[in-house]
C-alpha cells in the first residue's frame, strides 16, 4: 500500500474515497431540501480539479504526472457523486411512479 513509505497506492486512495464519498452523496440527496447542499460534493470536487488544473499548466517535468494522476481521481470522485445522483433520481422515480399507481387503483 505505502510506496517508499510515504505515499499512497492510487487504487487504495480511489477506493476509499469512493466509499467516503458514495454514501455522503446519497445521505445529502435524500435528507437534504436545498438543491445547493446536495451539490456541495460536486462542487468541492471541480474546485479541486479547478485548482490542480491551475498547477497542471504552471508546472514542469516531472510534476506534469503527479497533477496528472490527481486529476484522474477527481474526475473519479466527480463520477462517484454522478453515480450518487442517478441512484437518488431512479430511487425517487420508483417512488414517484409507485405513488401514483397507487393513486391510479
Amino acid at each position: 500500500m505505502f510506496l517508499d513509505g510515504f505515499e499512497l497506492d492510487f487504487q487504495f486512495l480511489a477506493v476509499i474515497s469512493i466509499l467516503v464519498l458514495f454514501p455522503l452523496q446519497l445521505v445529502l440527496c435524500f435528507y437534504s431540501r436545498r438543491v445547493w447542499v446536495k451539490l456541495l460534493p460536486i462542487a468541492a470536487v471541480l474546485a479541486a480539479s479547478a485548482v490542480l488544473m491551475g498547477c497542471l499548466i504552471a508546472s514542469e517535468g516531472w510534476d506534469l504526472l503527479l497533477y496528472l494522476v490527481l486529476l484522474l481521481l477527481c474526475g473519479i470522485l466527480l463520477l462517484t457523486c454522478c453515480v450518487g445522483w442517478i441512484c437518488f433520481g431512479v430511487v425517487r422515480g420508483i417512488g414517484r411512479l409507485k405513488k401514483r399507481h397507487r393513486e391510479g387503483e
